[in-house]
């Protein structure tokens, strides 16, 4: 009978709290309702259409540069066939080639810095975070066993260490002062040459070891594919090829 009674009390508490939890639990429609126009009042997270826009007002200064748009060439690529593909990477890859001619002139100056720096002595270091940085990495790695020049001669300085060349490390590009920093453990100097490489030409980690290399005096040459927003005291030649998105 005890053993009855306490059974049949938990399925009556049972089914209350299942019918209490009916009434509170919102249905698909008042949770999309609340998700698009949250009640006022409420001390709640944002909903999943407000949250972004903090973000977007971080990226919306980024948003304007031509290396962060869309190509409108390439759209809809994914459903062409693969010889059709083809002539369209061509096709891109040769006005790559027009972009860079139009520099000529920046390209002849920085040579000419380079020339002149390296022939008293100095160094040639390559500053970049994730893939402009690794270009930078197999340009120092190229010289010696090419051109057979001392190691010393070229160095690369990836944002986030050594270990960035392998695997990428979030937030390291955005650190201009360890871009200053590791300029200062290299002792750089007068007679070096900082060649900073970034597509959008405004990364804080290069522009900060730009900057350390101005105070030391060294000239500075930043590689870049936009020339919007980029301080024009960056460097002495900004070689910007408009190749597009």
């Amino acid at each position: 009978m005890a053993g009855g009674e306490g059974r049949r009390r938990d399925r009556a508490r049972k089914l209350l709290l299942q019918r209490s939890a009916r009434r509170l639990r919102p249905g698909p429609v008042r949770l999309l309702q609340e998700a698009r126009d949250p009640p006022r009042g409420r001390g709640q997270a944002p909903s999943l259409a407000q949250a972004p826009r903090e973000e977007e007002e971080v990226k919306r200064p980024f948003s304007s540069l031509s290396t962060e748009q869309r190509n409108p060439r390439t759209v809809g690529i994914d459903s062409l066939s693969i010889p059709e593909i083809l002539d369209v990477l061509n096709r891109e890859d040769e006005a790559i080639a027009v972009a860079v001619g139009a520099e000529k002139p920046k390209v002849a100056r920085a040579v000419n810095l380079l020339v002149d720096r390296v022939g008293k002595g100095g160094r040639i270091l390559f500053v970049g975070a994730g893939t402009s940085g690794r270009l930078g990495v197999l340009e120092a790695a190229e010289l010696p066993p090419t051109f057979d020049t001392p190691p010393r001669l070229a160095q690369a300085i990836m944002a986030g260490g050594p270990e960035c060349v392998w695997a990428s490390k979030e937030g390291a590009e955005d650190d201009a002062a360890d871009g200053a920093r590791q300029l200062r453990i290299r002792a750089v100097h007068a007679l070096d040459v900082v060649v900073g490489i970034t597509a959008s030409g405004v990364t804080p980690f290069v522009l900060g070891a730009l900057g350390e290399a101005r105070k030391k005096g060294a000239a500075r040459i930043l590689v870049s594919c936009n020339r919007r927003g980029v301080p024009r005291d960056a460097a002495d030649v900004h070689i910007a090829p408009l190749v597009g998105p």
